[in-house]
């Protein structure tokens, strides 16, 4: 003999009792400019898009360090990095100098 199928019932699933959402209104601060400080920075941050990322093989360090040389900054001037596939988000000053 074969074994029989087993099933089983279950109650509706509440997903299918949630009511449709309509279009969710924009986020404040998603057109922000300068945030606040992170970290050990002080002073206002803007996020850079730079385009080095994880399959170009940098680190966190790698860019904290090129950043510091090139851009002639301190290290704890340097906020947040996000390390991204192909690019990566760096938080620096607000007020940094278009030359830097």
């Amino acid at each position: 003999d074969a074994p029989s199928a087993r099933t089983r019932e279950f109650a509706p699933d509440a997903r299918d009792e949630r009511h449709e959402r309509g279009e969710r209104p924009a986020r404040p601060g998603a057109e922000r400019g300068a945030r606040a400080t992170s970290g050990g920075t002080s002073g206002p941050l803007v996020t850079y898009r730079v385009e080095v990322g994880r399959r170009h093989g940098v680190k966190v360090g790698n860019l904290v360090g090129a950043i510091a040389n090139e851009g002639g900054l301190d290290n704890s001037q340097i906020g947040s990095i996000a390390l991204q596939g192909d690019h990566s988000f760096v938080d620096l000053p607000a007020d940094l100098p278009a030359a830097t």
